[in-house]
């Protein structure tokens, strides 16, 4: 079937995805074949309305998310790595924003296969995997003190949101 992927502000169609399911399956589960269809297919994602997408296990790596509506998308599972948000709408998804840090790298946390995954740029790391790395490479300077308070939040906001995982 034919499924419309709209521009978030001029609601025009953006691309139209040939999704394989029944039409009586439910939106989120359409509007997530159809952004699977478009990654595919290298089609324009940027600026698109993904809200309420089901998202969940997608290969987003290397995705231009930029500006997209990720309001309440389940991205669990998802592979974020190299995927770009800057600008995106992320109100109530699985994906928690920590913010911009002083050099430009947008920091997001995920929770994938119950652990805490970081996106930072092109790295994409388990937490303890990312608190070793920042220390290594950015130990008692500026970037490192706003990186591990960036940790933190993140760390911090998962587990209100989800528990300990």
């Amino acid at each position: 079937m034919k499924y419309e992927i709209k521009h978030r502000f001029a609601g025009t169609v953006q691309f139209t995805a040939e999704i394989n399911c029944d039409e009586s399956e439910s939106n989120p589960i359409k509007l997530g074949l159809a952004v699977k269809w478009g990654l595919k297919n290298k089609s324009n994602l940027s600026n698109a309305d993904f809200s309420n997408a089901d998202l969940r296990g997608a290969y987003l790596s290397g995705a231009n998310l930029y500006g997209a509506n990720l309001g309440n998308a389940y991205l669990s599972n998802a592979n974020l790595s190299n995927a770009d948000f800057r600008g995106a709408n992320l109100g109530d998804s699985d994906l928690i924003s920590g913010g911009q840090r002083l050099d430009g790298y947008e920091f997001y946390g995920q929770i994938k296969d119950g652990e805490l995954w970081i996106k930072a740029g092109c790295r994409y790391f388990s937490i303890d995997e990312a608190r070793r790395h920042w220390n290594e490479t950015r130990k008692d300077t500026t970037l490192g003190d706003e990186t591990f308070l960036r940790l933190d939040m993140i760390e911090s906001i998962a587990k209100t949101r989800f528990g300990e995982f």
